[in-house]
């Protein structure tokens, strides 16, 4: 059996930052040519979300289009010129936009203005299932969208032996609740990262209320978190990255919420949310796997929130 790497190896090897590059936000904020994207997920019912992603090492920057989590379009953007390729949900569909094809920068205003038209045409049919937690959750007077799947990057050590590391001891505890069937491998990645009106920072896995997986949400939102603090505890720079992610973020318009300063020093928590509408089969499962990690004494367990919330809004609380 391979030994645990130290915690300080893990911290060495994880980091996260998606502050994007100063031009994609001023394309993106009122006036610039993409802002009638920013404008649609502010004005819209449903629950469109504009997110920026960088991957700073590939020198690449993002700028993505959700329905919910359903990833719609991405703009990939480069000095003088950006790409539209399509999410799953759009492949093979018909566009004015050519897909995948490298534009000049001179097109980004009608880039945005078709995207904001496609957007209008299928949020509705998207925004069931998880996206109605989404729609939910932009409503919490305690929460600001900071970012869309919490991935940080992996150096030194590969992805599968830091979450191997982090989720053993979940996983164990996992098992002996018991439910029927297998405890699914746990990822990387959450849904979302969110800003608490404290400053501190809620890593959250989204679930619609019919998912098998729901069952073991709670385990995966504790493995995440523990890949947030590990972040935010081991790098120096975790403070001035958040303030670049809300600071751009706030430049494009697209910051909503209470929007308090980002403080990583504060205790970081995890939230399950899932679409109103639990069975009582799923709510039994879920609450089985909680109360497994509690009885293990997973000290992140007690940092876990697990709640039902509508479109309106309401949340429910289904842990004790």
């Amino acid at each position: 059996m391979r030994a645990q790497h130290s915690r300080n190896d893990l911290a060495r090897s994880y980091s996260w930052d998606r502050r994007p590059a100063s031009a994609l936000v001023e394309l993106a904020a009122p006036g610039g040519d993409l802002a009638p994207l920013g404008a649609l997920s502010r004005s819209s019912e449903h629950p469109i979300i504009i997110d920026f992603w960088a991957d700073h090492d590939a020198h690449v920057n993002r700028l993505i289009g959700f329905v919910g989590l359903r990833r719609v379009f991405e703009i990939t953007w480069q000095p003088h010129r950006l790409r539209v390729d399509p999410g799953r949900i759009l492949l093979g569909s018909p566009s004015l936009i050519p897909w995948a094809a490298w534009l000049p920068l001179t097109d980004a205003a009608w880039v945005g203005e078709t995207l904001a038209a496609l957007l209008t045409e299928i949020a509705p049919t998207l925004s069931t299932g998880s996206a109605v937690a989404v729609a939910g959750l932009r409503l919490s007077p305690d929460l600001t969208f900071l970012a869309g799947r919490f991935l940080g990057a992996f150096r030194g050590i590969t992805r599968r032996e830091v979450v191997a590391d982090l989720s053993s001891d979940i996983i164990a505890a996992v098992e002996r609740a018991e439910i029927p069937g297998y405890v699914p491998a746990m990822k990387p990645a959450a849904d979302a990262l969110y800003l608490g009106a404290d400053g501190g920072l809620v890593v959250a896995e989204i679930e619609s209320a019919r998912a098998a997986e729901v069952t073991y949400a709670p385990a995966q939102a504790l493995v995440c978190l523990r890949l947030l603090r590990l972040w935010t505890e081991g790098d120096e720079d975790a403070r001035s990255v958040l303030e670049g992610v809300v600071a751009a973020r706030r430049r494009a318009g697209l910051l909503e919420g209470p929007a308090s300063s980002p403080d990583p020093a504060l205790p970081s928590t995890a939230l399950v949310a899932i679409e109103a509408g639990l069975s009582d089969r799923l709510r039994g499962r879920l609450q089985a796997v909680w109360h497994a990690l509690i009885e293990a004494g997973i000290p992140e367990a007690h940092d876990l929130r697990v709640e039902q919330i509508d479109r309106r809004g309401t949340r429910m609380r289904i842990t004790a």
